[in-house]
């Protein structure tokens, strides 16, 4: 897959992570029994999203996009990592430099949930540990409940020449789904055909196909995160009715839409 691609899916990810950070989690009660449950739904959110993207095509297949779960606990000066093998030093420090400085920011909010979402490497591998901190600013403490993913750098494209005009025509359609591929071509100065070819090569599909696929990522988010009906839903992602999304997501591509989580369980 190309870098360019794997840019975008990684900004959406991390979109999804701060959404499910935003989830109304019972911070008062803090014990094990919670942390469970929390690292249980993040886990199968992450996984939910890592079958999508292979089920539409827009990842390779690979076992060990999932790696692990990583529970850390945290005060202001220093942090114990609850882990069997060695994580990277850079990446454990940049978190908890980032949870220190939220402990020590002044607001109203006694336990405070943010999200994390940090990139490092190996030599082989492109790595991330993401999920959630929850704060005690009674106490000073933290921990963090994530979850570490990653993919062999082999399986990344890069290449010199990227097409920088493609990223800021996602922009203008998902600002504005009207615009057809023929009238975005025109306007940035592309053919038709030049467009579809950049497509393909760094997205793996037509442009059209691509606005879908990211299209369903926003619908799958509204599932998972909201308790809107599946009408609603359909509607707010602009399909036609929910016949559409349902034929989408359960017969064009075997994503069946009642196997996305819908942690808020709407009535």
């Amino acid at each position: 897959m190309h870098i360019q691609l794997l840019n975008i899916l990684d900004k959406k990810f991390e979109d999804s992570v701060a959404k499910y950070a935003r989830l109304p989690f019972q911070t008062t009660m803090l014990n094990a029994n919670l942390y469970t449950h929390i690292l249980n739904n993040n886990a199968v959110m992450l996984k939910n999203r890592i079958n999508f993207l292979h089920a539409v095509g827009l990842i390779p297949m690979y076992n060990g996009y999932y790696k692990r779960e990583v529970l850390i606990y945290h005060d202001l000066k220093d942090f114990q990592s609850r882990s069997n093998k060695t994580i990277d030093a850079e990446a454990l420090k940049t978190i908890q430099q980032t949870i220190a400085g939220h402990i020590t920011r002044a607001d109203d909010q006694q336990n405070t949930v943010i999200p994390i979402f940090q990139h490092y490497s190996s030599s082989s591998e492109l790595l991330l540990l993401t999920g959630i901190s929850i704060l005690d600013k009674e106490s000073s403490t933290a921990v963090s409940l994530l979850h570490e993913l990653g993919m062999p750098i082999s399986m990344v494209e890069f290449t010199i020449y990227t097409p920088v005009y493609l990223t800021q025509l996602l922009d203008l359609y998902q600002k504005d789904t009207s615009l057809s591929v023929q009238r975005l071509a025109t306007m940035f100065g592309k053919s038709y055909k030049q467009i579809q070819k950049d497509s393909k090569l760094y997205f793996g599909t037509t442009l059209y196909n691509f606005f879908l696929k990211l299209k369903m990522l926003d619908t799958i988010d509204d599932l998972m995160f909201t308790d809107l009906s599946l009408k609603e839903i359909a509607f707010k992602n602009n399909f036609a009715d929910y016949c559409s999304m349902y034929k989408l997501f359960n017969k064009q591509y075997n994503f069946p839409l009642q196997q996305i989580p819908r942690f808020l369980n709407p009535v």
